[in-house]
């Protein structure tokens, strides 16, 4: 009922995409009202940011931002990782720009609707405002009415600067590195203009003639291949078609040849391969068991990463104490174990979005990580030393210069008494 009132009888029964918004709704999106963080909670649950008075010059009509917060909840529901640990909510509101007008009331009834029309789980919904006037507690009163039942006793509100805020929301799991907030009230968009181009990226992937995709292109050109010469072999030998044996034989023959091939072209790098050929599917948030393969303080703080430190600890005296071959069992061992917690090991393509990385750079990933630990115990283990013996030289040197003054002392002595 929610999506006929919003977009019409037209785009009932097809996928909204972001082409199938009105002209306000896309200017909406793209101005960063409603946003999705690229990082999820320590809960594994994704991070909505709401900024409903932040955003008051960009507000334009209540159907645009309806129709910009549905296509923002259905693209959420498309994770996998979203559906089963669901997600939460920051609302950001400022004291000086709340009316409690019928159109903000109205507004705050209609985007309300929208947890209601999806099956996605709120974890919970914390409530920002830089002041605790009368006014501001009237607007949490609409709120908490508006949202949820089963969400109520999760409504948790915050009060004060930015920086008090975000330090409060800090001890609920909630990454304030990338909230979109300045100190000084101003928003962030630089991430979100990333999510908005991924979602058009991912669109041109999935829909194909207004179909969607299930897998990538090269399985189904694969599959039609197949298709095409078992077709041409019945058509052009019709005396096969009174040998069931024989045609079997060679069809599967074919088959076999085939994946020959194909498992020799995955055996190649990424840079032999067109990624028009074989496409990999987007990610859109990483789950708190993925491997993220990058430099830098996002990738390394990201809890797969973690969580891949913790197993090569696990591992690195037996991985050390092993031949080459037994190293690359237990490398594979532990991609084995983050595969069967459900994780994956990604990386960024040329277009900078998360894709899928094949098993032997997974591997690769594992045996650097265990490298990388050698590097910083062998660091360690050289500070410790250095530490030992320049403690050792400063007694020795400390000792003799004690000496040296008891020594020219008592020569002092003997030079006054004679």
């Amino acid at each position: 009922e929610l999506k006929l009132k919003i977009f019409g009888k037209e785009k009932l029964c097809s996928e909204i995409a972001m082409d199938d918004l009105s002209h306000d709704a896309q200017e909406t999106l793209r101005s960063g009202r409603i946003q999705v963080l690229p990082r999820r909670d320590v809960a594994g649950r994704a991070v909505i940011c709401d900024m409903v008075a932040l955003h008051a010059s960009v507000f334009r009509s209540i159907d645009s931002m309806m129709q910009a917060g549905y296509y923002i909840c259905s693209a959420m529901i498309e994770d996998e990782e979203t559906q089963k640990s669901g997600c939460i909510c920051v609302h950001y509101v400022r004291q000086w720009e709340i009316e409690l007008s019928k159109q903000q009331r109205d507004l705050v009834w209609q985007m309300s609707q929208l947890s209601h029309a999806f099956p996605i789980k709120m974890g919970a919904f914390h409530f920002v405002g830089d002041s605790e006037s009368f006014l501001m507690k009237q607007f949490v009163n609409l709120f908490q009415l508006a949202v949820p039942k089963g969400v109520r006793h999760r409504f948790v509100c915050h009060f004060g600067s930015a920086t008090e805020s975000h330090y409060s929301l800090m001890g609920y799991g909630v990454p304030v590195a990338l909230l979109p907030v300045n100190e000084n009230g101003t928003v962030k968009t630089n991430n979100h203009a990333k999510w908005v181009q991924y979602r058009r990226k991912k669109e041109t992937v999935m829909y194909v003639d207004g179909q969607t995709s299930v897998g990538p292109v090269g399985e189904g050109d694969q599959s039609d291949d197949v298709k095409m010469e078992v077709g041409q072999q019945n058509v052009g030998h019709p005396e096969d078609q009174h040998g069931p044996e024989n045609c079997a034989t060679t069809v599967v023959a074919e088959q076999e040849n085939k994946s020959r091939v194909l498992n020799s072209d995955a055996n190649k790098s990424a840079e032999s391969t067109s990624a028009s050929e074989f496409p990999s599917p987007l990610i859109d948030l990483p789950s708190r068991y993925d491997v993220l393969l990058g430099r830098g303080r996002g990738c390394q703080d990201h809890p797969g990463n973690r969580y891949l430190k913790e197993l090569v600890a696990e591992w690195f005296d037996r991985y050390e104490a092993a031949m080459k071959v037994r190293k690359t069992q237990v490398a594979e061992h532990i991609v084995e174990q983050i595969h069967a917690k459900g994780g994956c090991f990604l990386k960024r393509n040329k277009d900078n979005f998360w894709v899928k990385t094949d098993f032997v750079d997974a591997r690769n990933k594992v045996a650097h990580a265990f490298r990388k630990k050698r590097e910083i115990d062998l660091q360690k283990k050289n500070v410790t030393s250095e530490g030992g013996s320049n403690a050792t030289s400063s007694n020795n040197s400390s000792s003799n210069n004690n000496g040296g003054t008891k020594l020219s002392y008592q020569l002092r002595k003997k030079w006054k008494a004679g």
